[in-house]
C-alpha cells in the first residue's frame, strides 16, 4: 500500500474546463432512436405509484392495479412524467411507491429488443423528495413474450430528491437514481450526452437506507446516482460498474460502453457522499468485464470531506489471473479511465477524502487535492488488495488507537 502527499501528481489537460469521470460500464442501445411520439394507450387510474403518469416520449403502455403497476415499453426509449397524489407544500418525503406496491418496467418483445425507460416525477412542492418502499423491476421478454431476465435502463429523477426507503428492493437491468434533471434525454441518443441539471444551490440528496437492497445483475449492468449529496446505507449489488457523483450539474456521455461524466457545476454539501453500506457485486470473468465502484465528490467553492465506510468491493475471482475490480475515490478530481488506468484531472481546492472503518475487496486507488486520510481512531479496516492513496496536501494509511 502506499500513500503520497504531492501537488503535482496529476495529468493535467489544460485544454479541458470541465471536470471528467469515465465509468467502465456497458449501457445497453436502448437509448438509441428516441422517439417524441403519441403516447401510446394507458390506464392512468389509481396504481401501485402514487401518480399520474403521462407518456412524454416514445411509446409506452401502463396496466394498473392498486398494487402493481406494469409499464410495457415498445420504443427503444420512453418518457413518463409523473405528477404526485399528494400536493402539500411542505412536509418529509413523499410516499411514492408505498411498501407491498410494485413498478414493472418491460420490452415489448415484439416491437423491441431493449428499452430505456426516463421517470420524471415532479411534485406539487419541488423541494420534496420522493420515496420508494416497494419494488421495482425491470426485465426484458422475446418477441413472444416469455421473460428472458433482469434487463433494460430505468431511470428516475425528482428535484428535491430520492429516497429509497428500508423496505424497498430493486431488481433491475441498470439503475440511474438522480435529483438532477436529464434536460435533453429525448435527444441524446446512443453516443450522445445527457445533461443532468440542479437547481442552483440545490441540496437535494438521494439518500439510500439501511434494509434496503438495489440488485443490477445482469452482465455489463450498472447502476449510477447523481445528486449534490448521496447517502448510501442500504446493500448495492452490481454485476458491471457503480458510481456514485456529488454534483450539481453533470454531463453524461455514453460511448463504445464507457460512461463519460464531466462535472460542470460542484456541490455544496460539505460532504458529498456519505457511504457506510455495501457496494459490490460478482466477480469479473475477465476480459472486457470490467468492474469498477466509482465514488466522486467535487465541491463548489467549500470545504468537502466525502466518507467512505461499510463495504466496498467484489466477490473474489475464481480465475487468480482475474482482477478482482477496482474501487476509484476521488474528492475535487475528475477522472478520465483509460486503457492504462485511471488519470486524475481537473483539480478543484479543499477536497479531501477519509476511508473510515469498514471492509474492502478489491483494489483501491485514490486522489483527493487536499487530505486523504485511511487512520480512523474508532474502528478497524481491511484490505483484501491493493491501496494506494494521493493527497495534494497530506494522505495517510494508519491503524491508530490499537485498530488495525
Amino acid at each position: 500500500m502506499t500513500a503520497q502527499s504531492t501537488r503535482n501528481t496529476f495529468e493535467a489537460k489544460s485544454s479541458r474546463t470541465r471536470r471528467r469521470l469515465l465509468l467502465s460500464c456497458a449501457m445497453g442501445a436502448a437509448v438509441a432512436g428516441m422517439m417524441s411520439g403519441r403516447a401510446s394507450a394507458q390506464s392512468v387510474s389509481g396504481g401501485a405509484f402514487q401518480g399520474t403518469p403521462t407518456i412524454a416520449g416514445g411509446q409506452a403502455t401502463i396496466a394498473r392495479t392498486p398494487t402493481v403497476d406494469t409499464i410495457t415499453v415498445s420504443s427503444p426509449s420512453a418518457i413518463i412524467n409523473w405528477t404526485t397524489n399528494d400536493t402539500a407544500t411542505g412536509g418529509g418525503a413523499i410516499n411514492f411507491l408505498p411498501q407491498g406496491n410494485t413498478g414493472i418496467f418491460q420490452n415489448d418483445g415484439a416491437a423491441t429488443a431493449n428499452f430505456s425507460v426516463l421517470n420524471r416525477i415532479i411534485p406539487t412542492d419541488p423541494n420534496r423528495p420522493v420515496a420508494f418502499n416497494g419494488a421495482v423491476i425491470s426485465r426484458l421478454r422475446d418477441s413472444a413474450g416469455n421473460v428472458t431476465g433482469p434487463g433494460g435502463t430505468v431511470a428516475f429523477y425528482s428535484p428535491g430528491g430520492i429516497l429509497i426507503g428500508s423496505t424497498a428492493t430493486f431488481d433491475v437491468g441498470s439503475l440511474l437514481l438522480t435529483a438532477l434533471d436529464p434536460v435533453n434525454f429525448a435527444t441524446a441518443g446512443a453516443g450522445g450526452t445527457f445533461q443532468l441539471r440542479g437547481a442552483a444551490g440545490s441540496q437535494a440528496a438521494v439518500v439510500i437506507q439501511q434494509g434496503a437492497q438495489l440488485n443490477a445483475l445482469a452482465q455489463n449492468s450498472y447502476i449510477a446516482v447523481a445528486a449534490p449529496r448521496i447517502q448510501q446505507d442500504g446493500q448495492v449489488r452490481v454485476n458491471g460498474s457503480a458510481a456514485y457523483v456529488a454534483a450539481e450539474s453533470v454531463d453524461l456521455t455514453i460511448n463504445n460502453g464507457l460512461f463519460d461524466i464531466n462535472v460542470l457545476t460542484g456541490t455544496g454539501d460539505a460532504n458529498g457522499i456519505v457511504h457506510n453500506g455495501s457496494t459490490g457485486g460478482p466477480a469479473s470473468t475477465g476480459g472486457t468485464d470490467n468492474h469498477r465502484i466509482y465514488m466522486v465528490a467535487v465541491p463548489k467553492n467549500q470545504v468537502l470531506t466525502a466518507l467512505l465506510g461499510g463495504s466496498a468491493g467484489f466477490d473474489a475471482a475464481s480465475n487468480v489471473s482475474v482482477e478482482n475490480g477496482a474501487i476509484i475515490l476521488s474528492a475535487g478530481y475528475g477522472i478520465d479511465e483509460t486503457a492504462t488506468g485511471p488519470v486524475f484531472t481537473s483539480p478543484q481546492q479543499n477536497a479531501s477524502f477519509n476511508i473510515n472503518p469498514g471492509t474492502y475487496s478489491s483494489d483501491i486507488q485514490g486522489f483527493a487535492t487536499a487530505d486523504f486520510f485511511a487512520a480512523p481512531t474508532n474502528g478497524s479496516m481491511s484490505f483484501a488488495g491493493d491501496i494506494s492513496l494521493v493527497g495534494g496536501n497530506r494522505a495517510h494509511i494508519a491503524g491508530r488507537n490499537g485498530n488495525t
